[in-house]
């Protein structure tokens, strides 16, 4: 891949962006829901020490919420690893999708100021592969 900086990445910022944060919300509506089944199921723990009677100064009580602590400090780490390589996997594929559209349509704008240029041609892994041959072919229909 070379030196590429991220903002070569970010080739349809509207576009590629808005993939991001809608990943990004239905990860959070999924930790969020996970979150509080967590929750719940300890608060039904703890109902059940209750209704056991068991003291509040229990190492019961401290057993649970010591463990509840530890999913809680997992799930948020967890959390902010996926967040992070969703955004990265998602910018990469975006990119893939955005990089065949930018080309044609810089094609497209090169052709219509200079006259036919060179023959329309995707990079090696992106979307879309099946199109330069579509639109070269068509492009040398029209010329004859």
């Amino acid at each position: 891949m070379g030196q590429r900086k991220v903002k070569n990445f970010i080739i349809f910022p509207k576009f590629q962006i808005t993939l991001v944060i809608i990943n990004l919300i239905i990860m959070t509506f999924c930790f969020i829901l996970v979150f509080y089944q967590i929750h719940d199921s300890f608060a039904e723990i703890v109902t059940l020490g209750k209704r056991l009677r068991l003291p509040e100064s229990s190492a019961y009580y401290k057993v649970m919420e010591y463990h509840h602590e530890k999913i809680n400090l997992r799930l948020l780490i967890a959390a902010v690893i996926c967040y992070a390589c969703s955004f990265v996997l998602t910018i990469a594929v975006s990119h893939k999708v955005s990089g065949p559209l930018y080309r044609l349509k810089k094609y497209f704008i090169d052709m219509n100021d200079e006259g036919y240029t060179a023959e329309l041609t995707f990079r090696e892994g992106d979307y879309y592969g099946d199109l330069p041959d579509v639109i070269n072919s068509g492009i040398k229909k029209l010329q004859k």
